[in-house]
């Protein structure tokens, strides 16, 4: 769908309907387990509605579910199913950007709103580490991207690796026996990296600290959070883990 307020407001997507049924329903919530109120009604056929209400910017506050029913008996309507919001540019760069950082063997197999639920993840890493922010993929500074991608990079390999980590490989030929211990090496690397995060993290979020940090009687300038340092070798970890 091709529309002048691309962008503008929030956008919802959802599976096709299933046979049989001629309308789609969709509902909208403040709260994302209740309250969630009849919005529009409109052919099966589409599978994406604009929501001219919602500005694209306070998207993420609005949660989404869509049933499906015929016109003949409204009142009769399928199960609610989790409607999705397209991904914003920026978030779509996050997406490309971790694809490209993770390994291929995790990321290849993630669709994107998996990649967005990383990034989400990441988000809130680095939201409530102290000084606590509320950041929102609107409003997230341009400094903080470094630290938010790599969080989620970390949440994308840690969860699709650990059931793989944690079976070892064992091999038997003519008598001789070894085994690898894959979690051990993954855990390693992923402490390594954890520890090299939090210190950067901590640096970063000095900038939103009130009137600065102070450390005995000299106080930390307040611009020292912005200068966060190369990542490039955490990208690197990123890239060579899992292979």
């Amino acid at each position: 769908m091709v529309s002048t307020s691309l962008f503008t407001y929030a956008i919802v997507n959802w599976p096709t309907a299933p046979t049989g049924y001629d309308t789609v329903n969709i509902y909208r919530s403040t709260n994302e387990t209740q309250g969630f109120t009849l919005i529009a009604s409109l052919p099966s056929t589409q599978t994406q509605y604009i929501d001219t209400s919602v500005p694209i910017a306070a998207k993420d506050a609005y949660f989404y579910v869509v049933s499906f029913s015929n016109a003949s008996t409204p009142d009769v309507q399928t199960t609610p199913q989790l409607a999705w919001k397209l991904l914003t540019p920026r978030e779509q760069k996050f997406v490309y950007q971790l694809r490209d950082i993770t390994s291929r063997f995790v990321s290849n197999r993630l669709a994107d709103e998996e990649l967005r639920q990383y990034m989400q993840h990441g988000l809130q890493t680095v939201n409530v580490y102290s000084p606590e922010t509320a950041f929102t993929m609107v409003d997230l500074p341009l400094n903080l991207e470094p630290l938010v991608l790599t969080a989620a990079s970390m949440y994308g390999i840690m969860f699709n690796m650990l059931a793989i980590g944690m079976t070892d490989v064992n091999i038997n030929d003519n008598g001789i026996s070894m085994q690898f211990d894959r979690f051990g090496k993954m855990s390693g690397t992923l402490k390594e990296i954890t520890t090299r995060y939090n210190e950067m993290l901590g640096l970063a979020k000095m900038e939103y600290a009130d009137g600065g940090v102070a450390i005995g009687t000299s106080q930390l300038p307040i611009g020292i959070g912005g200068r966060v340092g190369s990542i490039l070798g955490l990208i690197d970890a990123f890239q060579n883990l899992g292979r």
